[in-house]
């Protein structure tokens, strides 16, 4: 996953699927703090995209599968395909 947000906290639970960088790990720190460097990257390099083919396009480079995404942000972008949506934010795998 690329993101995970607060509606949909319990994802990696439920799904049992890794995920690649979430604001909350960040607290993961404080008892491993050689994981700072690991997620202050990704999550930084997350931050910085801001269309859906940005999004799909970093998915790939990483290996990664699965990306949440606010719907604000537009809709699942050409290689992927949308799995779940709801009022707020939309679950796309890429293809």
């Amino acid at each position: 996953m690329i993101e995970i947000v607060p509606a949909l906290d319990s994802l990696q639970v439920l799904t049992r699927v890794p995920v690649w960088v979430d604001w909350k790990q960040g607290a993961a720190v404080m008892w491993e703090p050689a994981f700072y460097q690991r997620w202050s990257t990704r999550y930084q390099e997350v931050r910085a995209l801001q269309q859906p083919s940005e999004f799909v396009a970093y998915a790939r480079q990483h290996g990664i599968r699965y990306i949440v995404l606010r719907r604000s942000r537009g809709d699942c972008a050409a290689g992927s395909e949308l799995l779940y949506r709801n009022a707020s934010y939309q679950l796309c795998r890429l293809s």
